[in-house]
């Protein structure tokens, strides 16, 4: 509705469709929160916020559901989020949500030298910084059309959320020549891990939806991506790819899930589900991690990624599949909290097949 209504509209003016637009994503992120009508800056809404949480325990599980109207955010969600997290850890991280989320871009340097894209991106007007540990990460500083530069259009760089880069930069890939990327979509971090692998390694790039490979070769050619091997998977079968089982020195399983992690953009996801929704995610997140990890060959790693930071899709998952295959041993674990991040939020598990 509102895409057809403003951001489509060509009755409105650009300068029209602006405010409305904001308007309505403000809306969507403070508008259930009662003592933030009159607020004028971010830290009048923080603190709206701040004095109901001073009401709250640190057992989450107490709070009534009442917290929509007063936080903004349903009380399954606050008792959910991270792993042992306390009310105060739990402020921050929802308090994040409220911020707006920068756009990042990632480069390509197996296509170009840093020093000539960056210079490129200069001459074309855009104004960027790097991230810290986030090597092919930039920043922007002021909306700008990319897709019209000289750097997008060679395929140098792409657009791309700097949690889901930061996904890729914690798989060891670098002696890799299978990698499987279990739930790829339109392929972002497929095409992000070329920055990282080695001459001559393929990556297989796997979906339900074959719909979405007609967007990934189109993306494909653009950034020169000649390693991908596209493969289409029914949603029923029981062992896809068997040709793959025991092959692929690292599987990506970026299953899906509520998208909780990126609230900054998507303010509205927090209406769209309620906990039963999570833990249909949940089952469906230990089916297909179990599914994609015989696609690991021994001495070979699998890696759980969510864009949420609720216990039931993240922690819970990947515990009760390593509790169920002692043949693989947890390596790393991390969850990037929206408050460590400019971005969206992210959850990933590395854990190792044993040779």
């Amino acid at each position: 509705m509102i895409s057809k209504s403003i951001s489509k509209n060509r009755s409105l003016s650009s300068k029209k469709r602006k405010p409305y637009l904001n308007w309505m994503m403000q809306t969507l992120r403070w508008g259930h929160v009662p003592s933030v009508a009159q607020a004028q800056t971010f830290e009048d809404h923080a603190q709206a916020i701040q004095d109901h949480m001073l009401f709250l325990s640190d057992n989450m599980q107490a709070v009534s559901e009442n917290s929509l109207k007063t936080l903004g955010i349903p009380s399954w969600m606050m008792c959910g989020i991270g792993d042992q997290a306390t009310s105060e850890e739990k402020f921050k991280h929802v308090m994040a949500f409220f911020q707006q989320a920068s756009i990042y871009l990632r480069m390509n340097l197996y296509l170009v030298k840093q020093e000539v894209l960056l210079e490129s991106l200069i001459e074309d007007g855009v104004s960027f910084e790097r991230v810290d540990d986030a090597p092919y990460a930039l920043m922007l500083l002021k909306k700008i059309q990319i897709q019209a530069t000289k750097a997008y259009k060679k395929g140098w760089i792409d657009i791309q959320d700097v949690g889901s880069q930061w996904v890729v930069d914690q798989l060891d890939i670098q002696d890799a020549y299978v990698v499987v990327d279990g739930c790829s979509r339109t392929g972002g971090k497929s095409f992000a891990m070329q920055n990282t692998l080695r001459s001559g390694a393929v990556i297989h790039a796997v979906d339900v939806d074959a719909r979405v490979f007609e967007e990934m070769k189109k993306r494909a050619s653009r950034q020169e991506a000649r390693n991908i091997k596209m493969h289409w998977i029914g949603t029923g079968e029981d062992r896809p790819l068997e040709e793959l089982e025991n092959k692929a020195d690292c599987v990506l399983v970026d299953a899906p899930c509520s998208s909780m992690g990126t609230l900054k953009r998507r303010p509205w996801l927090k209406f769209a589900y309620n906990q039963s929704d999570i833990e249909n995610f949940s089952k469906m997140q230990k089916s297909i991690l179990t599914q994609q990890a015989r696609w690991v060959k021994p001495g070979g790693q699998v890696a759980f990624a969510v864009c949420s930071i609720l216990k039931a899709e993240t922690f819970d998952v990947t515990r009760t599949f390593l509790d169920e295959h002692p043949d693989f041993q947890s390596r790393s674990e991390h969850l990037l909290y929206p408050d460590q991040t400019q971005g969206d939020a992210f959850y990933i598990h590395v854990m190792n097949k044993q040779k």
